[in-house]
Formats: structure tokens, C-alpha cells, sequence
């Protein structure tokens, strides 16, 4: 992004494009982008980084974390666990009441499996012995093996979900986004703010990125877009 911000919303508006999105929505860059999303909030975010290493012990104060890499939300996402007070820093790993978004919306990205990556990073987590959880969001919760377990059904079900919408016909991302069932009190997706619309675009893409590498879903490319269908070679499994 630091290197060529031009080029990285180029990559977004492509993205945008295959999705199959409406061009009043691709050409406008406020429409995907936060306020005030500049090159210059990027290079003072990375001038300040110091990057961690998996299973790398810190000290703050009285406190001992161990780092412990967590990708899925963000690929060089981490948590940090303090094994003596059994507290985990989750960051936007797990969060106690609202699903963490999984997302793949760029050409950096174009080889991931961001959910797979995600789900990995879930059960080595439910391992830990965390007596307390702090989340980037909300409260401080205590159920973590309990929260991780609603998470991966939440996942399933929208794998499902998304299955099950295939089922009538191939698809473009866009519409097949704007038909998910999404937990938010917009009214319809035309009510969506724009904003939220590209993170659905982006979560919608991680599951059928994940569908495709289980051989359930594959992707055709047709007039620069790419429509989604489900592969009938494959069977239904019974869980993810």
C-alpha cells in the first residue's frame, strides 16, 4: 500500500469490477474507502511498527506475553497471551458477541485462504487455558472455548448458506452478497452504506475462496466478471 497507493486502489476497483458491482459504485472511491483512508495514515502506521514473531516472549511491565501468531482477520494478525494471570489479548481474533471479519478484497491477497487461515487460528486458540479474554471490541469476556465454538458454527452456516444460494444458478459475488443473510439492522442491501457493502463483498469472497479449495464451488470467468457456480462432481459434506 506504501509503495504504490495509486496501484492499491486500482487493485480495489478491479476487485470491484470481476465482482460484478454497479460502475456508479466502482468509480466513486468514497464509496469503499473510511474517511479520511490516505497513504499518509499507512506510512504513520508503519513508521511506528515493530513486528513480532511467532512464539516471541515480551516484556511490559509485570506482564509476560507470548505471541502468538493468529491469521484470518488480517494475515500477520497476532494474540497475546499471558499465561501467568491465563489472559489473553484476542485483538480482533475473537470477539464476544459480534463475528470478526474475514475478508479477502485484494490482489495481495488473490492466493489466500483466509478463513481456512482463520479457522486454524481458532482452534489453536481454544487450546489455550484463558481465564479472561480482552477483545479489540466490547467487553472483556470469560467463555472463550465456548465463544470459539459459536464462531466455527457461525462459519459453517454461512458456507452453507452460501451453498444452498448457488444451488439456483451461477453468480456473480455482487449478487450473491446482496443475498446473504447478514446480521445488521440495515432493511435490504440497497440500504446498505456503501462502506459495509464492500466488507460484505470481501467476507462473501473468503467463503467461496474456502468452498472453492474443498472442491465445492468453481470460479468462470465471463466479460472481465467472475460468476460462481457450485461443482457438481462434489458432494455436500457433513461438516467444514
Amino acid at each position: 500500500m506504501i509503495e504504490d497507493f495509486k496501484e492499491f486502489l486500482n487493485d480495489i476497483k478491479d476487485f470491484l469490477k470481476a465482482s460484478g458491482a454497479p460502475l456508479p459504485y466502482v468509480d466513486n472511491p468514497r464509496n469503499f474507502l473510511l474517511t479520511g483512508f490516505t497513504l499518509k495514515a499507512y506510512e504513520e502506521i508503519a513508521g511506528r511498527a515493530h513486528p513480532l514473531n511467532d512464539g516471541q516472549e515480551i516484556d511490559a511491565g509485570d506482564y509476560h506475553f507470548q505471541v502468538l501468531w493468529t491469521p484470518g482477520h488480517s494475515p500477520g494478525h497476532v494474540c497475546l497471551y499471558e499465561p501467568n494471570l491465563k489472559a489473553l489479548i484476542s485483538g480482533d481474533h475473537v470477539l464476544p458477541t459480534i463475528t470478526p471479519h474475514v475478508s479477502q478484497p485484494t490482489r495481495f491477497m488473490a492466493d489466500a485462504n483466509p478463513l481456512e487461515d482463520y479457522l486454524k487460528s481458532l482452534e489453536r486458540i481454544e487450546r489455550l487455558d484463558a481465564k479472561v479474554v480482552l477483545p479489540a471490541h466490547e467487553k472483556t469476556f470469560t467463555n472463550l472455548r465456548e465463544r470459539v465454538k459459536q464462531l466455527k458454527n457461525h462459519h459453517e452456516q454461512r458456507l452453507r448458506e452460501i451453498l444452498a444460494l448457488l444451488k439456483n444458478g451461477g453468480s456473480t459475488l455482487y449478487s450473491l452478497a446482496s443475498k446473504v443473510h447478514w446480521n445488521v439492522s440495515y432493511r435490504t442491501w440497497d440500504h446498505f452504506p456503501p462502506f459495509q457493502k464492500y466488507l460484505a463483498l470481501g467476507e462473501t469472497l473468503s467463503h467461496l475462496t474456502f468452498l472453492e479449495r474443498k472442491g465445492l464451488v468453481k470460479r468462470i470467468v465471463f466479460n472481465q466478471e467472475v460468476l460462481y457456480e457450485i461443482n457438481k462432481d462434489s458432494s455436500f459434506p457433513r461438516a467444514f
